[in-house]
């Protein structure tokens, strides 16, 4: 994160710009799905978020405020870069679109599968 934030503020990009935090939500979904969890629950996402934000070994030493880490949340799911379901045991859970298609289709087909009779096993014997 830190080589990154040196990069991004040799380009002008301050450390607490909208941008910055927005892509370092999707970073911290997309490492969380490299290690196999398609989606993460809200607070889960905003404290990995947090973690890979900083602190920044940089002068201006600075971790994303939780609200900031929000409200840039809430302008991905607009965006339509980050994409939520809800589920009763854990809040609102956040994944990328393209895992949530994945999701999807995986789902239907395996809806598709349940809906086809069984194979009958009767075999013949002579």
């Amino acid at each position: 994160a830190d080589a990154v934030a040196l990069k991004c503020k040799a380009l002008g990009v301050r450390p607490a710009d909208d941008r910055r935090t927005r892509h370092g939500l999707l970073y911290a979904l997309a490492d969380a799905a490299n290690a196999g969890h398609c989606a993460q629950a809200e607070d889960d996402l905003l404290a990995l978020a947090a973690h890979h934000l900083g602190p920044l070994a940089i002068a201006g030493n600075y971790t994303p405020a939780v609200d900031h880490l929000r409200t840039q949340l809430e302008a991905a799911l607009l965006r339509g870069q980050l994409r939520a379901v809800f589920s009763a045991e854990e809040g609102r859970l956040l994944l990328s679109p393209w895992l949530d298609n994945a999701e999807r289709s995986i789902a239907q087909v395996v809806m598709n599968r349940a809906l086809l009779p069984l194979a009958s096993s009767s075999s013949s014997s002579s």
